[in-house]
């Protein structure tokens, strides 16, 4: 129950925005809360425990630090265990704010007094707005983005977006925030969308914020039309003049709410990705995430018409929606990119802070489907939005062996550095994982191996005969980027066997190949024992380095392979013989004495 202010005891400020918070429309509830029970204690790459008023159990969370600077503010996003929501934390040194959902209930948490948080709860199923998509509001013919199938994790992208601030956002602000949460709540906000990368298995990729005021004389008043307001926008020579100074690749305007029913809406460019938006300062996130919404269509993410049941006639609408789901117990689950029909919200419905991945689950349900795979849409088309202003930004390369047959390998990150005047200056912070999958998702992150740099791994940190590791790197202002790597692990077990001047190592279960030595020529035979078909044949000699010495592709699979390894001019010592088709992957061990 709320409680009041006489109890409070509250004067001035901290009564009066209490008076303000209990008149909104979207506010369910508010209650006091003490101001230790902000969690604190975060642990990088680990998972803490926290409670908050009215939820039965504790609430375990699971995340990372998407901005961290190394005077402490930071912006953290984490999901939930059991699928049950997420906690995003803004800090400064002067304050926190907090959102949490959790079962289908949103809370805001901040600042009253310097005894007193506000919690207040927040409506779970507020009205929808429809999406707009009347053709001014669609991409025209000469924009074009390559619809690629396969994910581009090796593109780097940071992504500058021009974040214009109108008086009638800050206005709104000052009546629901104090000037120490304004801030933050802005950050929370605009973090969703990289929380959102981060959940979604899209790395090397991330977006960067310049927020500015910005007085814009909205033209359609006293009744606004949100698309024609928008192609005024994009004109507007002051906020280019900004755009260009600052080098945004894109720019969006927050505002208040004038454009009721719709929170927000983007227009692509006319004569190339000059993309911008509205959105709803009221709507920035929770609980549907709509910051993180339009700027996924700059992306040119879509909302696809699939579903997995529960709406399902609403496939053929004149606006496409979203892969959405009802999950195990039965709510509607929708990823960002989604629609759902005001009417068929339901307690407990929840937008994810997912892009569509079908690799990727929630409450086990996977987040797209191949046809609706928003992630792999964003791991191709942020690095060509980012080409829209060009500069060298801070990114990170790992460096080591992508084959690895030894005891222990020693991998470094290569940091980048960002050209004069762009964020992403040291000191920097290293993190280290690895896991099964590439997809380091929050639910599945794999395991936290060290902060070294170089990291030297040992083969107990090699989980399976193909491992993924990852790198994060940390920036002194706040900048996070990260890479990942493939790497072939397959030596397993070894049986040694010694024939003339080539000894080489056989798995104890294959029985497709065999390897065995011509002295007399100083060839390596290979005999192939399955003709079953197979296709994308090749093979690899590798050195102990990791270098690989012979390449080459087959085009038909031979009874025999015969190598001329002196031809090669290689070198006394041990080699691996590697051979790669589209279903196996086999190595094997081999001396060479020339």
């Amino acid at each position: 129950m709320p409680v009041s202010l006489d109890v409070a005891n509250f004067t001035g400020i901290e009564a009066t925005r209490w008076q303000h918070l209990s008149n909104m429309d979207n506010i369910q509830s508010i209650n006091l809360v003490e101001v230790s029970a902000v969690p604190i204690g975060i642990l990088e790459g680990g998972s803490f425990t926290f409670s908050i008023p009215s939820v039965d159990s504790n609430l375990v969370a699971l995340g990372q630090f998407i901005q961290k600077g190394q005077n402490g503010d930071y912006v953290y996003w984490a999901n939930l265990a059991d699928s049950r929501g997420y906690l995003g934390i803004s800090s400064n040194s002067t304050g926190k704010v907090v959102y949490v959902l959790v079962d289908g209930q949103h809370y805001m948490m901040y600042l009253l007094s310097n005894r007193y948080n506000a919690l207040v709860r927040i409506n779970s199923t507020p009205p929808l707005a429809p999406q707009l998509c009347p053709p001014e509001l669609t991409p025209p013919s000469n924009i074009t983005f390559e619809n690629n199938c396969d994910f581009d994790q090796d593109c780097h992208a940071v992504v500058s977006v021009l974040v214009l601030v109108t008086p009638e956002a800050s206005n709104w602000l000052g009546s629901n925030y104090g000037p120490l949460e304004s801030e933050l709540y802005v950050l929370l906000g605009l973090h969703t969308v990289n929380f959102a990368l981060i959940n979604s298995g899209v790395y090397n990729k991330s977006v960067r914020f310049i927020t500015e005021p910005y007085d814009f004389n909205f033209p359609q008043v006293p009744d606004p039309d949100i698309a024609d307001d928008l192609e005024i926008f994009e004109n507007d020579p002051i906020a280019n003049n900004l755009r260009n100074a600052t080098r945004a690749d894109l720019m969006m305007l927050l505002t208040d709410s004038r454009y009721f029913p719709y929170l927000g809406a983007v227009l692509f460019g006319t004569t190339g990705p000059t993309y911008a938006g509205f959105v709803s300062m009221e709507h920035l996130f929770a609980p549907w995430f709509t910051f993180a919404h339009e700027l996924g269509h700059c992306f040119k993410l879509n909302h696809n018409r699939v579903s997995n049941g529960g709406d399902v006639s609403y496939n053929g609408d004149e606006c496409p929606f979203g892969w959405r789901f009802h999950n195990t117990s039965g709510y509607a689950r929708k990823s960002i990119m989604a629609i759902m029909k005001p009417e068929d919200i339901e307690p407990g419905a929840v937008c994810l802070l997912n892009y569509s991945n079908p690799n990727i689950s929630f409450d086990g349900i996977p987040t797209g489907t191949s046809t609706d795979y928003n992630a792999r849409q964003a791991s191709h088309t942020m690095c060509e939005v980012d080409d829209y202003f060009y500069e060298e930004e801070l990114r990170v390369d790992i460096i080591g062996p992508e084959f690895v047959c030894d005891e222990t390998v020693s991998y470094s990150a290569n940091i980048t550095l960002p050209e004069a005047g762009v964020q992403g200056v040291g000191p920097y912070s290293v993190l280290w994982r690895v896991n099964d999958s590439e997809f380091f998702s929050l639910n599945d992150p794999g395991t936290l191996i060290g902060n070294s740099n170089p990291i030297v791994i040992t083969s107990g940190m090699m989980p399976t005969p193909v491992f993924w590791l990852y790198v994060s790197v940390s920036s002194a202002d706040g900048v996070v980027v990260n890479d990942i790597m493939e790497v072939d692990n397959p030596c397993g077990v070894p049986v040694p066997l010694v024939s003339g001047n080539i000894d080489y190592i056989l798995p104890v279960d294959y029985k497709k190949m065999r390897l065995f030595p011509n002295p007399a020529t100083n060839k390596l035979h290979v005999q192939i024992l399955d003709q079953s078909s197979e296709t994308d044949l090749s093979y690899t000699i590798i050195n102990t380095l990791g270098e690989i010495v012979i390449y080459e592709k087959i085009s038909f699979l031979p009874q025999i392979l015969e190598i001329d390894l002196k031809s090669h001019s290689i070198p006394q010592g041990v080699y691996y013989f590697y051979f790669q088709s589209d279903t196996s992957k086999s190595v094997y061990k081999f001396i060479f004495h020339p």
